[in-house]
């Protein structure tokens, strides 16, 4: 059985390149962004929860939480997405 070590494993190895957005993953952003744009507007930051708007989606308040972190967040996108779509 033939060894070969650890450095030279790694010498033999491609190096890993970084991958952007997938556009299913970028799509998913814009249509949550929209739902909770909606959810905001109806029922106000407070009264608009993450599963509220994941139920719109179709996914769990979890999946929101992976692509924004926090509630915060998804609301801070949703104000950069209306400041995009108003400007000139």
């Amino acid at each position: 059985m033939d060894v070969v070590p650890e450095a030279a494993q790694e010498a033999v190895r491609p190096p890993r390149v970084e991958r952007g957005p997938y556009r299913k993953g970028v799509q998913r952003r814009q249509e949550i962004v929209r739902a909770a744009a909606q959810v905001f507007a109806e029922r106000g930051y407070h009264g608009g929860s993450l599963r509220s708007i994941g139920e719109r989606v179709g996914v769990s308040s979890a999946s929101l939480v992976q692509y924004f972190g926090t509630k915060e967040r998804l609301l801070a996108a949703v104000l950069e997405e209306w400041a995009r779509e108003s400007r000139p």
